[in-house]
């Protein structure tokens, strides 16, 4: 509405350009979780360089139709269960899917199980993944990683496949609804 643009503006006079980018990216998230609830903020150093340490992205819902479409080299976020018995999300490469052999930790192999994927970070030196924690069950899937962005580092990334530009399309002029 117009009012609320002559707010934003008496309120952007008055606040940091660092408050000004969080604003903005805070804006732009809500405005895609209205579309279709796929944005969101991620951090940590265990995708680096694929992913900054922190910063947003446009993913497409997995769901139970979704798991035999899944390959290796799509970035994920899933439920990762530590070992206190805590939950939280993490986003990492699949290297590996049901009955694919995954080698890792030197000359140590894995078959990955049926209904699972194998995932890592890119930044291998500072990531929890399946290495540690086994395989990923299907069921704690979350997204499919598209697009990670932050503007106040200039960086923007494409992580999806070359078919999913049409659904981002739709996505981002409000067609394609969750």
């Amino acid at each position: 509405s117009p009012e609320r643009e002559r707010m934003e503006r008496i309120v952007f006079a008055e606040i940091s350009e660092r408050d000004k980018e969080e604003y903005l990216q805070e804006k732009a998230r809500l405005m895609f979780n209205q579309k279709r609830g796929l944005s969101g903020i991620g951090t940590g150093p265990s995708m680096l360089p694929t992913l900054p340490t922190s910063g947003n992205f446009i993913a497409q819902l997995i769901t139970e139709d979704d798991w035999p479409k899944l390959q290796v080299n799509d970035i994920v976020s899933y439920v990762q269960r530590k070992a206190d018995g805590n939950t939280n999300f993490a986003a990492k490469r699949i290297t590996g899917v049901e009955g694919d052999i995954v080698e890792y930790k030197q000359d140590r192999k894995v078959k990955v199980p049926t209904g699972c994927v194998w995932v890592e970070g890119d930044n291998k030196a500072q990531s929890l993944d399946s290495r540690e924690i086994g395989a990923v069950p299907f069921q704690n899937l979350r997204q499919r990683y598209v697009v990670s962005y932050n503007l106040g580092l200039l960086h923007f990334r494409w992580c999806g496949r070359l078919n999913d530009i049409p659904w981002l399309l739709r996505v981002l002029v409000g067609l394609e609804r969750g």
